[in-house]
């Protein structure tokens, strides 16, 4: 039997949520569940839907409809369309494409000065190019309503030197960069490498080289 009700929570990063019915019960929906769509689910959508045993034995959504969503035309998908122009860069995106030559800048300098060793420089591009893969799975995972790369893992590659990688990718996938609270963790990581690497370059203290 069919309900209707609104998404009351939804945690787009772990892909479900609750569905408060109309008649006042809460009833956890995932996202496998819902009918693919162009638009991701958000917090307020009018949803219709059936309720039955979940995998914890408790209630659970099925079939789940939002109303006045556009669906995903698979025929469309399947003849390959072009993909859409890129977006101009606006200004979240503008702060991360001058943040990245920033850091690298900063490090080249570091390394430079002779108290940073070459091999922290190569860590930080092997990083960096493992955060950009990483931020490009989660856009992929986004776009196919898969499940998702949680954020505090995005946050812990781009603290593990990945930073400059992380950033990039950003900028480049229009990923993230429209969430105030990841912006402020993604730009406070790179404050710390900016400035730890700005410590390094005065000798203060010096990295010793391998071996």
């Amino acid at each position: 039997m069919q309900q209707a009700g609104r998404l009351a929570i939804w945690d787009d990063d772990r892909g479900f949520g609750f569905i408060e019915a109309d008649g006042g019960e809460r009833v956890f929906v995932h996202i496998k569940s819902i009918a693919r769509l162009a638009n991701r689910p958000r917090v307020g959508d009018r949803l219709r839907f059936e309720v039955g045993p979940g995998r914890d034995g408790r209630p659970a959504a099925s079939n789940v409809q939002i109303a006045g969503a556009n669906p995903i035309n698979p025929a469309a998908l399947r003849r390959g369309l072009p993909p859409p122009p890129p977006r101009p860069l606006n200004g979240r995106r503008l702060v991360r494409v001058a943040l990245v030559p920033g850091l690298v800048l900063t490090l080249v300098v570091a390394i430079g000065s002779g108290h940073v060793p070459v091999w922290l420089g190569w860590f930080y591009l092997g990083m960096g190019l493992v955060s950009g893969l990483v931020y490009w799975a989660d856009k992929r995972r986004a776009e196919t309503e898969a499940w998702r790369i949680s954020e505090s893992r995005l946050h812990a590659v781009d603290l593990a030197f990945g930073i400059a990688g992380g950033l990039a990718a950003q900028a480049i996938l229009n990923h993230k960069v429209s969430k105030p609270g990841f912006a402020s963790v993604s730009l406070s990581i790179a404050g710390f490498h900016a400035i730890g690497l700005a410590v390094l370059a005065m000798g203060l203290p010096t990295i010793p080289p391998l071996g």
